[in-house]
């Protein structure tokens, strides 16, 4: 019986610099192809994906300007629950349908054809940001806190509207629950006291709801540089995998290295020209058309955007 073969592990030659140059040259086409093609993926994304703008606007509320000995503690409550409370009216299934099919606006028009109800009202609510700001204010007696109104959606126009109905909502609610706490609390000790002043606390609309002219989003320039950097990674992956799979002897320094033998001369690698040729035009072909075919995709995504925005 003929004996079993014997096969020996020899480790890698550590690279240096000139190999990873050699690695970079053979294998180019390896990290520049998944590179080219995520640039275009996310060109075609980002320009694909609509504009979102945000409509702003800034409401204070100020408190009663009498001693805090003179009145009830229910009407002298802390900005954060009024506006809670405030909020979870404005903010119901009833009021935000009631915006979405309003006639005027007509929200999520297309959403509404796929999503139920319940998800639409969702969606809109996640839409609308409410937040308190910090004023600065260093009177204690004066407490005056500002909350910002803030929409998103994909029609400017309507983004606007949308914050000032949300600050039609606001003043409303506000004069209905002012009027059931003072309802409810006794004032008839301190009427004389305090009936040259101010007793109610009052909403101020700091900034009107804005008209923005710029998209909030998406960041196309960062989609893009996103999507190119994560192609460019993918293929020098793709390039180390082939890289270690790839046992052959690349260049002299390997063959000294792997038979510690002396190396004379070497002989260059002859090939027939009319296969270089082909394998050049074969080469530069497939390039061309990748180019031809992601600038194409490219150029009507950004056409298709400008044209819908004209």
């Amino acid at each position: 019986m003929a004996s079993p073969e014997n096969f020996v592990s020899v480790s890698r030659r550590p690279p240096d610099v000139e190999d990873y140059i050699d690695i970079l040259r053979r294998y180019r086409s390896w990290i520049l192809g998944p590179a080219f093609a995520g640039l275009v993926a996310a060109v075609v994304v980002a320009f694909m994906w609509p504009d979102s703008y945000v409509s702003t606007a800034v409401m204070r509320i100020t408190p009663q300007q009498v001693p805090q000995t003179l009145v009830p503690s229910a009407i002298n409550s802390q900005m954060a629950e009024r506006l809670t409370q405030m909020q979870t009216e404005i903010l119901s299934r009833t009021s935000l349908s009631e915006m979405i099919l309003r006639p005027s606006l007509n929200l999520y028009s297309k959403v509404r054809q796929r999503m139920p109800a319940d998800d639409v009202v969702e969606l809109m609510r996640k839409d609308i940001r409410i937040s308190l700001l910090d004023t600065g204010s260093s009177n204690p007696n004066r407490m005056a806190e500002a909350f910002a109104i803030q929409y998103r959606y994909t029609d400017k126009y309507k983004a606007q509207a949308v914050v000032r109905e949300i600050v039609s909502k606001f003043s409303e609610q506000n004069v209905r629950v002012l009027t059931d706490e003072s309802n409810s609390a006794s004032l008839n000790d301190i009427a004389a006291q305090v009936s040259n002043r101010n007793l109610s606390e009052t909403l101020e609309v700091l900034d009107t709801a804005s008209l923005p002219e710029q998209p909030s989003e998406p960041n196309r320039l960062a989609i893009a540089g996103a999507g190119s950097a994560a192609g460019l990674i993918l293929g020098i992956v793709l390039a180390g995998v082939k890289e270690m799979r790839n046992t052959s002897l690349k260049n002299l320094k390997d063959v000294r290295a792997y038979t510690n033998l002396p190396v004379l001369t070497s002989i260059p690698l002859l090939e027939k020209e009319f296969l270089l040729r082909r394998k050049r035009r074969l080469f530069w072909l497939a390039w061309s058309a990748a180019i031809i075919l992601g600038t194409a995709l490219m150029s009507g995504s950004i056409f298709c955007y400008f044209s819908s925005r004209a």
